[in-house]
């Protein structure tokens, strides 16, 4: 990319104060920040009937767990890391609506490159009056790159090391990816399990632009690390779509929910046969027991799971 003396000299400069600031936004600080939020997570359990007869078996008895979020007091703090595709496809007005988007972004902001191999373009930085300026510049400043290549997953193990490298979290963690081309390098599962994304329990949030991209790729990024999938075949509503987006992550309200279920029962033939949790990530077990880990869960947000046991017949009616 071309640049005058003039221009590339305020970059300069405005990239320096942005440099200051990621050093002390990164210095450890003694009483981890946090919003305030009250509440606790809501649970309740509903069976299929209210009671059984005790001289039949039982194979399939419904029972249903219902979850709700507790309200949003003061909006989370944010680490956001943008993956955005900077390849030859997406050059234009798609760019262009990407680059605006980010301008919604407070909190701490984190912007990664990719096309053929990826980059920061902008470290983790506190947004503030004095670094907004020249992290909207360092956005503003990319250019779609030739060759046509789209390293999918060079852009996420770059957004793995910014968050592997935090000395202090906020209350929330996401990543965002936008791409509009073929993955040019396979993301398999198993890279998206052992990397930091989900040993920093941070979700990938994947936005297909056009009809050119291979969306099964991207669905499946989201669903290894908990993340969603949005298609959006008009470019004109990528802004509002990002920045809608970007605003649901500060209402988080609880995190890292592990729902258990087993029978309190000591009966080797009362079992947690399935657990139907949607798109929760779910282990079942042989024996008693089942897990659900349910992740994130927004401001009064309700989630559903269905079980499934298995219930002997009693033949001591006074059991």
């Amino acid at each position: 990319m071309e640049m005058d003396q003039g221009r590339q000299g305020e970059l300069n400069s405005m990239t320096g104060t942005m440099s200051s600031a990621y050093d002390e936004d990164e210095a450890p600080l003694p009483v981890p920040v946090h919003a305030s939020r009250s509440g606790v997570l809501e649970q309740n359990t509903y069976c299929e009937y209210p009671a059984v007869a005790n001289g039949a078996d039982h194979h399939g008895f419904a029972v249903m767990v219902h979850l709700k979020a507790p309200a949003l007091v003061t909006a989370a703090l944010l680490d956001l890391v943008a993956v955005l595709d900077v390849s030859e496809s997406m050059a234009g007005a798609k760019l262009a609506q990407v680059k605006r988007a980010m301008a919604f972004v407070i909190d701490r902001l984190s912007v990664v490159a990719f096309s053929g191999d990826a980059r920061q373009v902008i470290p983790l930085t506190r947004i503030t009056d004095d670094t907004k300026a020249a992290a909207k510049l360092a956005v503003e400043a990319l250019e779609a790159c030739t060759p046509a290549s789209t390293n999918v997953r060079a852009g996420l193990d770059e957004a793995a090391k910014v968050l592997g490298g935090r000395r202090q979290w906020n209350d929330v963690a996401s990543v965002i990816l936008v791409s509009d081309g073929h993955d040019s390098c396979v993301v398999p599962e198993f890279f998206l399990r052992d990397s930091g994304l989900c040993s920093w329990r941070a979700p990938v949030h994947t936005f297909r632009l056009g009809s050119d991209l291979d969306a099964a790729a991207m669905y499946n990024i989201s669903e290894a690390v908990g993340g969603t999938f949005s298609f959006i075949e008009d470019h004109a509503v990528i802004q509002d779509a990002l920045a809608q987006c970007i605003g649901g992550f500060r209402s988080v309200t609880a995190q890292d929910v592990f729902l258990e279920i087993s029978c309190a029962q000591d009966d080797d033939d009362l079992n947690v046969t399935a657990v139907m949790a949607g798109r929760s990530v779910t282990s079942k077990f042989p024996d008693d027991e089942g897990s659900v880990d349910v992740g994130e869960l927004y401001a009064d947000e309700e989630r559903r799971f269905l079980c499934f046991l298995d219930i002997p017949r009693l033949d001591d009616a006074g059991c």
